[in-house]
């Protein structure tokens, strides 16, 4: 690829101007060596937003079931709100 590497060092310095912002964004989509360098230069300059630490609890299968029975067990004096069936409020509201 025909890479400039004078436009690499200013868009990672945020000296580019648009025009020239454009155009590098567009040659970005079609080089995958200065795609790979502006992202580790950015990986570099921001580790935080690049942490794979995936968080995880454990839950005991204990806990799932009770869960499960929860779902099951609906408090019968809530009423069941259907998209159909608008709130007796609103209906009167409209009468």
């Amino acid at each position: 690829m025909n890479c400039d590497r004078k436009k690499l060092t200013q868009f990672l310095s945020k000296e580019l101007d648009v025009d020239n912002k454009l155009d590098f964004l567009f040659h970005l989509d079609d080089c995958t060596e200065c795609w790979e360098e502006v992202y580790n230069a950015i990986k570099a300059q921001h580790p935080h937003y690049y942490k794979n630490k995936a968080r995880r609890m454990k839950i005991s299968e204990k806990e799932i079931a009770q869960f499960d029975k929860e779902e099951e067990v609906s408090d019968p004096s809530l009423p069941i709100v259907t998209p159909s069936a608008p709130h007796p409020k609103l209906r009167a509201l409209r009468c």
